[in-house]
């Protein structure tokens, strides 16, 4: 996923040009116009200097007002350069012309510049890496305290010895600042496992060139070969402008999984190897203080790392078992039953899935409350962990839906379920009721080398549903169930290479507001035209690919895509809204907030701009776990919208319970609303719901005038359906978003 191409204007590109010029110019005076260390050459020297390095730092002010994720980090940057450029007037303006000595004004001046640019470039890669950058932080603290001691150790005796004047010990101190520079820049922006941007490139350039001027420098004062029209003054105006030229250049750089763990890395390692041999050299040779304290504390740094590191495996190890661990009930969640299954299908023997439902739960939720539903839960998960032998993997898949795994044959397999299934026979004490519920199971079995292997979970779906059509409770996979089952197995290789090879495509339903009748968000809907079959429903390849465990891989797709073309538009000013469709294993999984998060500021997006939708379903199918997902988006700024909503499973004291902003009353109530009052009625208490809530309600799924009259006749005045507009692709979506919406002549003189 490409990053956002925030171009620069005709005003910033004519400033880059001049910028260009100048440094030419000045190049050229360098070869043509004489110099001499007692005349000061004050248009080439002193005022074009100053305007080809003041252009970076207005360059950089530019951008930080467009880039609003990196605004500080091009402020602080920005803010270097002005240091330096008001250390190189007063220089020319001050201390040459007075001839002062020693440590002036300028040289504070100069000096301030590099903790600026050192938090400038801490605060890129903190939006580079995320929360990663921390560790890159410390490891580029060691390696440039490490480089640090070696220098004092090599450097600082001979020169003491010497007794050389201060000049020379001030160069050298303003090259020990380059070093933790580029250091710095290198450890955070370019760490192991990582490539870098091209931005965070040209900036590591600038740091370079900038220690090499300073190195050249110090050369030249030594032995005494300093001229003022040394190609050495180039290297100082290269490196400020490359700072200005670098949040300017065109990125493409794709987001990437980063390979490097929560340990020390190499170069950190490394260094911290120099630091013990440093100090252990000092126990039989003279080295300075200064360069023992300084590779003490390196190694210091470094065993804090260490051990910081151990704390950080412990929660990554606990955040993994989390990440597939149903709250609820302490078994393994959907996730964790679908590593299980595939740990199974990669092994040499014969592999059996049950998928178990339990009938009657609704009945319960209905009556008793969700609380005590939670709690039959919990005691069915018990009796089925207390009934699987060793060897069987246990889950609750969602809801009231339960998933088991083993290696054992079909014969035995069914003796093993019908144990399980007998727990449920015994009544479940809740509020005081014996409660009983029973189970439809469905069980498949695949051989080492079938084909099926991959696909059995839905194919113990398809006998599960069998037995809930009244079937025996228990029900073995037989193709003869499943006549489109080959079908559905090579689709999800089909879903594999779509993925591969952006076989997907995303078209963008608009929301419209019916008072003003404009654009107020756009729902990003995905479509697949698979080669063999043509166009597939996404109802149908979804269902696949959720059982297949593809959904999560498809819904960062999505997200990345989706965000990727509205980009454009909302740098353009326009305020609609994305919605994007979520699926339950989103919200389970570790990474779905940061890479949510990541794509956002990969393009400058304000997170209020982006709208998760998840169904009631999906919302009740690992709710701890969906509710803790939900407010880490809402805590960012991103809404939530509760989808289909009016028929599936949520309470309104669960609603209460979540952190939603937007009702979407399902598509069935709108078209029923029509014709019948109980439907309409249904719809009116949804907004009078979502007036009393404050959030914001939506009718989908209209599909005629006389539906779109009913629900703004209830109070709905959010709309989405085919009446109003048909799904576009992003290239047709500009139009849309700039003009009015024509809903039929009755309401459009209404709205007028």
């Amino acid at each position: 996923m490409e990053q956002q191409r925030l171009e620069p204007s005709k005003g910033v590109r004519a400033l880059i040009y001049l910028n260009v010029v100048l440094v030419a110019l000045y190049l050229a005076s360098l070869a043509v116009v004489p110099r001499s260390n007692e005349h000061t050459e004050w248009f080439w020297d002193v005022w074009l200097y100053a305007g080809l390095t003041a252009l970076p730092a207005v360059l950089l002010v530019v951008r930080s007002r467009v880039d609003r994720p990196l605004q500080l980090p091009w402020l602080l940057i920005a803010a270097g350069i002005a240091a330096t450029w008001a250390g190189d007037l007063v220089f020319a303006l001050w201390d040459k012309e007075l001839h002062t000595a020693g440590f002036t004004l300028s040289d504070l001046l100069y000096l301030g510049a590099y903790p600026l640019w050192w938090f400038g470039i801490v605060l890129l890669a903190r939006r580079e890496r995320g929360e990663r950058y921390r560790s890159a932080l410390i490891d580029g603290t060691i390696t440039g305290l490490t480089l640090g001691a070696v220098v004092v150790a090599t450097w600082l005796p001979p020169l003491l010895n010497a007794h050389v004047d201060q000049e020379i010990a001030l160069r050298l101190v303003f090259a020990m600042f380059d070093l933790v520079l580029v250091v710095l820049a290198i450890t955070v922006l370019a760490p192991p496992g990582r490539r870098p941007s091209l931005a965070s490139i040209v900036v590591m350039v600038a740091a370079g060139t900038l220690a090499l001027a300073d190195i050249l420098y110090l050369n030249l004062v030594t032995t005494e070969r300093y001229d003022p029209a040394s190609p050495v003054e180039i290297l100082y105006a290269l490196a400020i402008v490359s700072f200005g030229l670098a949040p300017w250049v065109r990125n493409t750089t794709v987001i990437r999984k980063e390979t490097a763990g929560p340990g020390l890395g190499i170069t950190a390692a490394s260094a911290s190897l120099v630091a013990l041999g440093l100090i252990a050299t000092a126990t039989v040779v003279e080295i300075p203080q200064m360069a023992v304290a300084m590779a003490t504390f390196a190694l210091g740094i470094a065993l804090l790392r260490v051990l910081a590191a151990v704390r950080e495996l412990k929660a990554i190890n606990e955040g993994y078992k989390q990440a597939r661990t149903d709250d609820l009930t302490g078994l393994a969640n959907r996730r964790g039953f679908l590593e299980m299954v595939e740990a199974h299908v990669s092994g040499p023997g014969e592999i059996a899935v049950a998928m178990v439902d339990l009938d009657g739960f609704k009945e319960v939720n209905d009556s008793l409350g969700h609380p005590a539903g939670d709690r039959l839960l919990g005691e069915v998960a018990r009796r089925f962990s207390d009934a699987a032998p060793a060897g069987w993997g246990l889950a609750r898949l969602g809801g009231d839906e339960f998933g088991l795994v083993a290696e054992v044959n079909e014969t035995d397999a069914l003796v093993i379920i019908e144990q399980i299934r007998c727990e449920l026979d015994r009544p479940i004490e809740l509020e005081g009721i014996p409660v009983r519920v029973s189970g439809s199971i469905g069980v498949s079995v695949a051989k080492a080398r079938d084909p099926r292997r991959p696909d059995l979970m839905r194919t113990a779906d398809v006998a599960m549903y069998e037995a809930k059509r009244g079937g025996p409770s228990i029900v073995a996979y037989r193709p003869h169930l499943d006549p489109k089952g080959r079908e559905r197995l090579a689709m999800v290789d089909d879903l594999a290479r779509a993925l591969a090879n952006d076989g997907f495509r995303l078209v963008y339903q608009p929301i419209i507001r019916t008072l003003e009748r404009d654009v107020a968000a756009v729902e990003a809907l995905i479509r697949w035209e698979q080669p063999r079959l043509g166009p597939v429903s996404p109802g149908e390849f979804l269902s696949v690919a959720r059982r297949s465990g593809q959904i999560t891989a498809i819904t960062r797709f999505v997200v990345g895509r989706s965000i990727s073309d509205l980009a454009p538009l909302w740098s353009q000013g326009h305020k609609l809204r994305l919605n994007i469709n979520v699926a339950a294993d989103d919200l389970v999984a570790e990474d779905f907030v940061a890479h949510v998060v990541e794509c956002l500021e990969q393009f400058s997006v304000a997170p209020d701009l982006l709208t998760i939708e998840l169904t009631e379903e999906e919302l009740a199918s690992d709710h701890a776990r969906a509710r803790r997902t939900l407010d880490e988006l809402r805590d960012l700024g991103v809404k939530v919208a509760i989808d289909d909503f009016g028929v599936g499973y949520s309470s309104l004291s669960q609603l209460l319970a979540m952190p939603v902003d937007e009702l979407k009353i399902d598509r069935s109530l709108v078209q029923a609303s029509e014709v019948d009052p109980r439907a309409k009625a249904i719809v009116r208490s949804a907004v009078e719901l979502g007036r009393t809530l404050a959030i914001d309600v939506v009718a989908e799924g209209v599909e005629s005038l006389q539906q779109l009259e009913s629900v703004r006749a209830a109070g709905v005045h959010l709309l989405q359906g085919f009446h109003l507009e048909l799904p576009n692709a992003i290239e047709h979506l500009e139009p849309t978003v700039t003009r009015r919406t024509y809903m039929g002549p009755e309401v459009a003189a209404a709205s007028s």
